[in-house]
């Protein structure tokens, strides 16, 4: 079979849009007459370029030839091709764990929370670990007012997810830095500042606490849920369908929530005094929702980067 006689390089740079679309349907194999070396060289230069900020004006012409491309899922299916040669990977490029932290970065901060653990656990449980986080939390704050231990075990369930995705991934050489980083710390930092504006904020908490528990915590989750959806439509270039960009928005919501939750199930009592209210499940419920709008609010004012960007 043939080789490469010029640099890859040059060939990738010069592809348009629907050359790269009839590239994606054809499993991104250029020619039947190149051998499995060069068409690896070709793939691994693609996937550079498909990654590229400076590369807008090509997605955008690439959604007009296909109906808003899912520019991640075409991604993803060019990084399994390449990530099969890790010899080649290792000998011509990086380290295949370089590699898998750069998409996990790369997509990560992108909001593509599922994709991004997925660069190193490929289990379809543990991509959506947050979701059995979540439950754990809500079992927390209706059992906290029954045993006065279990704000000491909410760290102890943090602890233990990251673990878990850090055991999973033990075979692609999965940091646990990185399992941390899956749980966005940016968010918990965010959730943490809109704490201590409640705190703060005394008069804001009683106005709050007359209204309907239930109501305050759905009209804030509502309004985080649509400023995420909004946020990820305004970065997203070429901008994903929007059955995407909700999915997308439920799985960070999902983290934020969490986060949210923890502080109430800890930091509850603190809370309660400011205001004079029994700390009932109801009412942490809708504080903690309350943390979550004015964290993302407050990390709109103060940052002008993804929520999810790794820190």
């Amino acid at each position: 079979m043939a080789t490469y006689r010029v640099s890859p390089k040059d060939d990738v740079a010069k592809l348009r849009a629907p050359q790269i679309v009839e590239l994606a349907q054809k499993g991104f194999k250029p020619s039947d007459d190149l051998d499995d070396e060069s068409i690896f060289h070709y793939r691994y230069e693609l996937l550079r370029r498909l990654v590229g900020e400076d590369e807008r004006p090509l997605w955008q012409a690439i959604s007009e030839q296909t109906e808003r491309v899912d520019r991640h899922k075409m991604i993803w299916c060019l990084w399994g091709k390449i990530v099969q040669s890790t010899e080649r990977l290792e000998e011509f490029h990086h380290s295949e764990s370089y590699h898998r932290r750069y998409m996990f970065d790369w997509l990560l901060e992108r909001y593509d929370l599922p994709r991004a653990r997925e660069a190193f656990v490929g289990s379809s449980t543990v991509r959506y670990i947050h979701w059995l986080l979540l439950l754990l939390m809500f079992v927390c704050l209706w059992a906290r007012s029954a045993n006065p231990l279990v704000p000491w075990l909410v760290p102890l369930l943090y602890v233990g997810c990251a673990l878990l995705l850090w055991a999973r991934g033990r075979n692609t050489l999965l940091p646990l830095g990185l399992c941390v980083q899956s749980f966005i710390p940016r968010l918990a930092g965010t959730a943490v500042v809109g704490y201590l504006f409640l705190v703060a904020g005394g008069d804001f908490m009683h106005y709050i606490s007359r209204h309907s528990a239930y109501v305050v915590a759905a009209v804030c989750v509502a309004a985080s849920f649509g400023y995420l959806v909004l946020e990820i439509g305004h970065r997203s270039h070429p901008q994903p369908r929007p059955s995407i960009m909700m999915q997308m928005s439920l799985d960070i919501l999902c983290i934020g929530a969490c986060h949210s939750l923890a502080l109430v199930v800890i930091g509850g009592a603190a809370l309660a005094e400011v205001v004079e209210l029994p700390a009932t499940a109801p009412i942490l419920l809708s504080w903690a929702a309350v943390i979550l709008l004015i964290g993302l609010v407050l990390n709109v004012i103060w940052a002008e980067e993804p929520v999810t960007r790794p820190l």
